[in-house]
């Protein structure tokens, strides 16, 4: 039995899942057989589908977006409620929609170029609709980055977000601080509305849901959700902090004039201190544009779409592209 330890510690080899491991004097090689890989992945999606009663179509919709994660080394490693991919350096935990976490990493929706950001420089970022923290992950995961602040109104979403984070190493989860609170012009407590299955177009803003998607109305959620007052909350926080070099990332489903508009009028010095605007308006760019104009902004990235919605990358004017 001893012989038999000895000899499987100096070499071994045995299969884990879709990898094969190569043990050689305790030291483990992994390789991923892809086409063990492939029958895993196609049983956890085919057991997801069943579970959550997926149309074919709605399935083929959900194996398109892994494939495209799969693109970017993300790999399905498990199945609990949700489908769990890792990429060795990120977990995340994704649903039937996973539309959000294509956009994020594969897309790389939030990607801000080098030539962009100023060298040596550690940046914080306030990650203003925080949905299930994919981009709280993806920023983290940067080198430049410092800490990231992420605010989720919705209490559902931001469950599945903490869940995001606790799946990652401590390093991750340590540069990640996430509130419970959506930003407003004043503090208090509103309806919004929550959409299982696609809590990315969850909001308080019925209006625009009633013009993007009135069909999935019907599916929706009334949440009691807090709100807090955006230049008061912010003030605190960056001095509490001694934050500076701010990235501000918002993409909050319309609330984003009133949040600019409450910053503007209350606590304008904020604007001195962020160097990069990023995200998404929901209702035109161009008042986006009127609420930020005295700050100082360049437009490097601006895509505007017919239904009223434009990702944006915005930088300071001192900035040398």
């Amino acid at each position: 039995m001893l012989l038999l330890k000895i000899i499987r510690y100096i070499f071994s080899i045995y299969n884990e899942k879709y990898h094969k491991i190569i043990c050689i004097f305790g030291l483990k090689i992994k390789f991923c057989c892809f086409a063990k890989y492939q029958k895993y992945r196609n049983k956890i999606i085919d057991n997801y589908a069943l579970k959550t009663k997926l149309s074919d179509k709605a399935t083929k919709i959900l194996i398109d977006r892994i494939k495209n994660l799969e693109k970017i080394n993300f790999k399905v490693i498990d199945l609990n409620n949700e489908i769990i991919l890792s990429n060795k350096k990120i977990k995340i935990a994704t649903d039937r929609y996973a539309w959000i976490a294509q956009e994020v990493f594969f897309d790389e929706l939030y990607k801000i170029p080098k030539n962009i950001l100023k060298k040596n420089v550690k940046y914080c970022v306030l990650d203003i609709g925080a949905n299930r923290c994919y981009t709280a992950l993806y920023f983290a995961n940067k080198k430049w980055s410092r800490c990231i602040y992420s605010f989720e109104l919705i209490p559902q979403t931001y469950k599945l977000a903490k869940k995001n984070i606790n799946l990652n190493n401590k390093y991750l989860q340590n540069k990640i601080r996430l509130y419970n609170l959506g930003l407003s012009a004043k503090t208090g407590e509103i309806d919004a509305l929550y959409f299982p299955y696609r809590d990315g177009i969850s909001s308080s803003n019925i209006d625009w849901l009633k013009s993007y998607a009135p069909k999935a109305l019907k599916r929706a959620r009334l949440t009691k959700c807090k709100v807090v007052q955006a230049s008061k909350f912010l003030k605190d926080l960056i001095k509490q902090h001694d934050i500076s070099n701010i990235i501000f990332k918002i993409d909050v489903e319309g609330a984003e004039y009133e949040i600019l508009s409450d910053l503007a009028v209350n606590y304008p010095e904020i604007f001195e201190k962020i160097e990069i605007l990023i995200g998404d308006t929901h209702c035109g760019f161009e008042e986006f544009l009127r609420i930020i104009a005295p700050y100082n902004f360049k437009i490097i990235e601006a895509c505007p779409q017919s239904n009223g919605s434009c990702s944006f990358l915005l930088v300071k004017n001192n900035v040398n592209v």
